[in-house]
């Protein structure tokens, strides 16, 4: 194992904190718990009647369903992103944890430094990554973050089919590419999984320069 590579165990549970998250934000994983303990609150006022075992073989297979359908739906697990950026501080670039905090990225005059972490469970296959952003805003990574990797900087994928690294930095600049009178100052980057096109991480961008 490479050294920062997550375990077995530490892989399982990234995995079962991300469904766990995604279920409980889910509409479909609240309906299906209602409806599941509904029936089974049903079937209890029958225990002698031929309804107590449909009625919760019924809410089983419902929320078992609602599991399987939150598992697809939340797709890719395992993939733990973090973005860091960075702020002009007397001319020095610095970790920007307020904008970390708050989810944006501030552009001040000159490109901005994002450094990011990204860690693969063990379950992890491989990796097609998307750095997107609209047309008048550019995101560049500075350089591969592995010699397996490949990039192609045309699209902004990132991509290994099978990486023996699974944690690993990124660093990459963000600039605007046309004047802020045209393009206004507000823009969006986000990080997609291109094989379920979800985005795994999303921050506004904010050109503050002058």
């Amino acid at each position: 194992m490479v050294s920062g590579d997550p375990s077995w165990v530490e892989s399982a549970k990234i995995i079962g904190k991300q469904y766990v998250s995604h279920f409980l934000d889910s509409t479909t994983g609240d309906f299906s718990t209602v409806i599941a303990s509904v029936l089974f609150g049903v079937s209890g006022i029958f225990p002698n009647s031929g309804l107590q075992k449909p009625l919760r073989i019924v809410a089983l297979l419902i929320f078992v369903l609602a599991l399987v359908y939150i598992f697809i739906d939340g797709r890719p697990f395992g993939v733990d992103v973090t973005f860091t950026p960075t702020h002009l501080v007397d001319g020095e670039r610095e970790p920007d944890t307020m904008s970390e905090n708050a989810g944006v990225v501030l552009i001040q005059n000159e490109p901005t430094l994002v450094y990011g972490t990204v860690k693969l469970s063990k379950f992890t296959r491989g990796f097609k990554f998307k750095f997107s952003t609209r047309r008048d805003t550019r995101v560049e990574l500075q350089m591969k973050p592995r010699k397996e990797h490949q990039y192609d900087p045309s699209e902004n994928i990132l991509e290994c089919d099978s990486p023996s690294d699974r944690s690993f930095p990124v660093k990459f600049e963000i600039y605007p590419v046309d004047d802020i009178s045209s393009r206004g100052r507000y823009d969006y980057l986000k990080l997609k999984d291109e094989s379920t096109g979800k985005a795994l991480l999303e921050y506004q961008i904010i050109d503050a320069s002058y």
